[in-house]
């Protein structure tokens, strides 16, 4: 099934690791709401569609890895600040 909306709620989460999961369906905007998170970890699901442009507003994310699903169309453009301390982690 999908990522449930209601993830955003958790604002103060840090670290999210949801990797090999089985997940379909798109990524739900709600991420966003997720102010406090440093680490998100969605790789190896069956995520598809495009990755929502609101992800670019996780002022916090240090490390992002949504590799190997099926997401499509452009990449938001994140605050390349926020990766100075490993830029080379962006999936």
């Amino acid at each position: 099934g999908p990522v449930p909306s209601e993830i955003g709620k958790l604002q103060k989460l840090q670290t999210l690791d949801l990797s090999d999961n089985f997940f379909t369906g798109q990524l739900p905007d709600s991420l966003s709401h997720m102010k406090g998170l440093h680490y998100l970890r969605l790789n190896n699901n069956s995520l598809s569609g495009p990755i929502p442009s609101s992800v670019a507003n996780m002022s916090q994310i240090v490390f992002l890895d949504l590799s190997f699903n099926n997401l499509s169309g452009p990449v938001p453009r994140l605050n390349a600040k926020t990766f100075k301390q490993s830029p080379d982690m962006c999936h």
